[in-house]
């Protein structure tokens, strides 16, 4: 009875295979008591590190994406920013983008990234006592302007100016989003939808003068002197007296309709 037999299954009385490579980046891994089981390299296409670029690149893919998506809606609107102008700028295939980012109205809000950026700054401004919040805002609005997200406000104000198609989607984003708070904030001064649209009116009024227009001096304007000059304003319609003042109409005279 010469040599040591091969460990084998007792079952069925065969030899149990030594491991060894198998294709695609699998090997044989015998644990404790013997019993097999398939592990994964950690190299190879299917591995965590090939898992990990790929998923860099598609990182890197959709920031350029991105960069490209701000700059033409920033330059051309919503309307003259086609998907396929980005995706050429981008150096991507135009099924691409839509893969990444689906329609041209969400590319739009993905690339403005407006929702928690205005959304956020609003909602400390609204923390604010009630004497505070028209200066506030004005102060918080100028400086979100000026800051890294510039050209993505100049793209949405562009495309309210310009674009019928794309200003529901930025009254969406706007009250739907970021001034979603601010009705219940001052609801109980009255007059709430009017005062909303008072300070929307008179804050798009201020980006266009000072961001597309350059109105002097308030494109130069330091922020804090900006929101100490138009937040009294932006106070009075949140906060102040909006009614209409009734207005008599006079009885017709002699002569009235006449030329």
């Amino acid at each position: 009875m010469g040599g040591r037999r091969p460990a084998a299954d007792l079952r069925r009385g065969r030899p149990v295979p030594r491991p060894r490579e198998c294709r695609h980046g699998l090997g044989l891994h015998l644990g404790r008591g013997g019993t097999g089981g398939f592990r994964r390299r950690s190299t190879g296409p299917g591995g965590p590190d090939h898992a990990a670029e790929h998923s860099v690149k598609a990182q890197r893919t959709r920031d350029r994406i991105l960069s490209a998506a701000r700059q033409a809606f920033a330059e051309r609107g919503y309307d003259g920013a086609s998907v396929r102008s980005i995706a050429v700028a981008a150096g991507v295939d135009q099924a691409l983008v839509h893969r990444y980012f689906g329609t041209k109205q969400e590319l739009f809000l993905a690339a403005t990234e407006l929702p928690a950026e205005l959304g956020a700054a609003v909602g400390r401004v609204l923390r604010l006592p009630d004497d505070q919040l028209g200066e506030g805002l004005v102060s918080a609005a100028v400086r979100m302007w000026d800051s890294e997200v510039s050209d993505a406000l100049i793209s949405t104000a562009r495309t309210v100016i310009a674009s019928p198609e794309g200003a529901p989607v930025v009254q969406d984003l706007l009250f739907g989003v970021i001034l979603r708070e601010l009705p219940g904030r001052i609801d109980r001064y009255g007059h709430t939808r009017r005062r909303v649209a008072l300070v929307v009116t008179q804050m798009a009024g201020l980006l266009v003068a000072r961001k597309l227009v350059g109105v002097e001096p308030i494109r130069s304007m330091p922020a804090e002197e900006v929101a100490a000059l138009v937040g009294p304003t932006v106070q009075r319609y949140l906060t102040g007296d909006v009614a209409t003042p009734e207005v008599d109409t006079p009885e017709p005279g002699p002569g009235a309709g006449r030329d």
